[in-house]
């Protein structure tokens, strides 16, 4: 993973920690995951600040990925963090895309930020049930680092690997028959399924 600082004018230390992480990548075969980057805040950041929101989205479009993850460390007291034990690593995260755009969720810059926190940071590997716990906008994201595989390809590699539990989501149906098929026909474009 590629390390680097970012400027930021409007902090005492003018720099924060970030990376480029290949989520889904497989060992060896270069072009084959899904980079997002990822960059570390202080505990104090505050996402609806303006100011805070124009740099989050400045950055992300300098990255120009598809994702750029903020997370920033949760405040422990806070009685709206949910966590299962006190070794858990409860972060903060926020999503934007290289338009500047604000998502509410995104599964493959989760697990590089995962990786960042159990990996990078040295927070999960060889310590036993320790979770990081990601809080979006509107879901929490839990992960945790998965058993290993003792080879994923012909070169040998292996791979940090992360396991997230997804946020349930509640079901709609799509009742009116115009609707209905809008959405299938997006469904076949984005699968390059046929018509037929």
């Amino acid at each position: 993973p590629l390390s680097t600082a970012v400027m930021d004018r409007g902090t005492k230390d003018h720099s924060r920690q970030c990376w480029i992480i290949d989520s889904f990548a497989f060992p060896g075969k270069q072009g084959t995951g899904n980079p997002a980057a990822v960059v570390l805040l202080a505990s104090e950041t505050n996402p609806n600040d303006a100011d805070t929101q124009q740099w989050m989205k400045s950055v992300a479009i300098e990255f120009n990925l598809s994702e750029t993850a903020f997370i920033w460390p949760c405040d422990r007291n806070d009685t709206h963090i949910q966590k299962r034990n006190d070794d858990d690593k409860l972060f903060h995260i926020r999503y934007y895309t290289c338009n500047g755009s604000e998502v509410d969720l995104c599964g493959h810059a989760t697990l590089a930020s995962a990786s960042v926190v159990l990996h990078i940071l040295g927070f999960g590997p060889g310590k036993k049930g320790v979770d990081a716990i990601f809080h979006a906008k509107h879901d929490i994201l839990r992960t945790k680092v998965a058993p290993p595989i003792s080879k994923i390809s012909d070169s040998g590699c292996s791979a940090a690997r992360i396991a997230m539990d997804f946020p349930w989501k509640d079901e709609h149906e799509i009742t009116e028959v115009a609707k209905r098929s809008d959405v299938i026909s997006m469904i076949k474009s984005a699968f390059h399924l046929r018509s037929d």
